[in-house]
């Protein structure tokens, strides 16, 4: 029995003992050392990149020259040369073929020239002053072919001077005037009942003025 009261006071002393020790434990707790909480390594700051703005290029001004204006011209009054022969003067003539006074002939152009040029007689002169080119349409009113006479048709005569009369031009000034000219020359043959455009030269002296086509058998008869 005492050995039963000896353990329960063991027993009792050694819970106490527990009890108190905790006690004293969490009242009064023993420093233990710190716990230093890992130390963190920062993060590397980024520092951003600063990307300048694009500048956008200032465009070349290109310096355009103004245009200079031509300055117009100037209008300058240019006298219309004379003419030698009269425009849309008539004369009716006989031909080569006929002695009945078939042809009549209407004044188109003239002018002064003071030579011609023939592809192969070459540059023609006038032998008396200079020529007189006449551009004439020539209508044949008879029954049969006929052409202008370059011997016995046409004369031509001046206000100037009425009393001489002044024949065509030689045949070789004759062709150059129909190549320069581009028209048939004396020795056309125009068919009745038609009109033919025709050029003729003649040779008068320098000054001659207000020419007049005659009809050459008429000076003859008279």
């Amino acid at each position: 029995m005492k050995n039963l009261f000896k353990e329960g006071y063991f027993f009792i002393g050694m819970l106490c003992g527990i009890v108190g020790y905790i006690l004293v434990g969490f009242l009064f707790p023993v420093n233990q050392p710190a716990v230093i909480p890992p130390t963190q390594t920062p993060e590397p700051t980024t520092t951003p990149t600063i990307i300048p703005p694009t500048e956008t290029p200032i465009p070349t001004i290109t310096n355009t020259p103004i245009p200079t204006q031509t300055p117009e011209p100037t209008a300058t009054f240019t006298p219309t040369p004379m003419q030698p022969f009269n425009v849309n003067e008539t004369v009716l003539f006989s031909g080569v073929d006929d002695d009945h006074w078939t042809l009549v002939g209407t004044v188109v152009f003239s002018e002064y020239r003071n030579s011609l040029s023939h592809d192969f007689w070459g540059t023609e002169y006038p032998e008396i002053g200079v020529f007189a080119v006449l551009i004439i349409d020539v209508t044949n009113l008879g029954l049969v072919e006929n052409c202008v006479s370059f011997f016995s048709s046409l004369a031509a005569i001046s206000i100037n001077d009425p009393v001489y009369y002044y024949n065509m031009a030689g045949l070789k000034p004759g062709w150059a005037a129909q190549q320069e000219y581009g028209y048939e020359g004396t020795e056309y043959n125009i068919q009745p009942g038609s009109t033919e455009r025709l050029v003729v030269v003649f040779d008068v002296p320098v000054g001659s003025e207000y020419l007049s086509l005659f009809p050459l058998d008429l000076w003859e008869v008279n």
